[in-house]
């Protein structure tokens, strides 16, 4: 059984780091699909519900993409 909701900030942040240096997010808890965490982020950050609130973020966010 899971204990991370797989929705919230928190988790979409840590899975998306952990896709970033391409680990498979399951190995640590999360139970949710590549496809529907990315989409999920995406429109949580296209409505203004997760954002990048300081530079800090803002450098995680950029070593994710790249």
């Amino acid at each position: 059984m899971y204990d991370n909701c797989c929705t919230c900030d928190k988790c979409l942040q840590t899975i998306l780091g952990l896709l970033g240096a391409s680990a498979d997010p399951r190995l640590f808890g999360f139970d949710a699909d590549t496809e529907s965490v990315l989409r999920a982020a995406h429109d949580k950050v296209r409505a203004g519900q997760m954002g990048l609130y300081n530079r800090g973020e803002l450098l995680q966010w950029q070593d994710i993409q790249a």
